[in-house]
């Protein structure tokens, strides 16, 4: 996996999925697939990255298609006490969710 950040914003992450990553090891071998809680990790490492809150609260998350290998991009847009999370590739939205920090 490629994990970047997109300009100087720290709230955009251009993320690559190799098909060899190790996230794809026993997913759907026939059909690698990037495991929903690995997506929701990932926006858990880029909020440590960015916040120094060590305490997060996934309010709500969806998965709304299969992300198979390939470059997509999360992004984080904070309100109040709580990011907004997106995973997508242009148009398309493949996981979004709110992850609260814990006060």
């Amino acid at each position: 996996m490629d994990l970047k950040l997109l300009g100087s914003s720290p709230w955009q992450w251009s993320i690559t999925f190799a098909p060899e990553d190790s996230c794809f090891i026993g997913h759907f071998p026939a059909q690698p697939v990037v495991p929903g809680t690995y997506i929701l990790a990932l926006c858990m490492h880029c909020l440590h990255a960015i916040t120094s809150c060590k305490t997060l609260a996934v309010e709500r998350f969806s998965f709304l298609r299969f992300a198979d290998p390939g470059a997509y991009v999360l992004s984080i847009i904070p309100d109040n006490n709580v990011f907004r999370c997106t995973l997508s590739q242009g148009a398309l939205v493949f996981a979004q969710g709110s992850i609260a920090l814990c006060v």
